[in-house]
Parts: structure tokens; C-alpha cells; sequence
């Protein structure tokens, strides 16, 4: 039991040696602004386009509005309602 406790301990010793040999981590960053300008344009630009692509819940709910909107279009007659679901005759 001692000997599992001493080579824990060297297992650490080592680790935290070969922890302290690597470089310090530099934190020198510049933050570069475009103009205000440019930026105000891009803005504009970016803001009347919206060029989102359409992902599979996008397609599945416009296909369930398209069948709704049919299905509002048709004579109440035709929508038979059993178990709270309708179906088209």
C-alpha cells in the first residue's frame, strides 16, 4: 500500500515538473476595428439580405402550412373528423 502511495506521489512530482517547463501563454492580442464607415455600408448591406438556407424543419413546416392553407381552402363537407384527426374524402 505504501509503495502505490510513493509512486503517485513521483507520478505527480514529475507531472507537475514537466508542467512547469512549458512556456507561459502570451495574451497579446489587437483588436482591429474596421471604419465606421465601411462598417455602417456592410450594415446596410447585410440587413436587407437574408440569406438563411433552409433546413429540413424550415421545408417540413412550410409543407404543413402549404397543407393547411389547401386544406382551409377546400368546403368544410369534405373534412370528416374521427379521433381528432381529419381526413380528406
Amino acid at each position: 500500500m505504501f509503495f502505490f502511495a510513493f509512486i503517485q506521489r513521483e507520478i505527480k512530482q514529475q507531472l507537475r515538473h514537466n508542467l512547469s517547463r512549458l512556456p507561459k501563454p502570451k495574451n497579446d492580442y489587437e483588436i482591429v476595428l474596421p471604419d465606421t464607415a465601411e462598417q455602417s455600408a456592410n450594415d446596410e448591406q447585410m440587413d436587407t439580405t437574408n440569406d438563411r438556407e433552409e433546413d429540413q424543419a424550415d421545408i417540413d413546416q412550410r409543407r404543413r402550412a402549404d397543407k393547411r392553407r389547401q386544406r382551409m381552402k377546400l368546403p368544410n363537407e369534405f373534412f370528416v373528423k374521427i379521433h381528432s384527426c381529419f381526413f380528406v374524402l
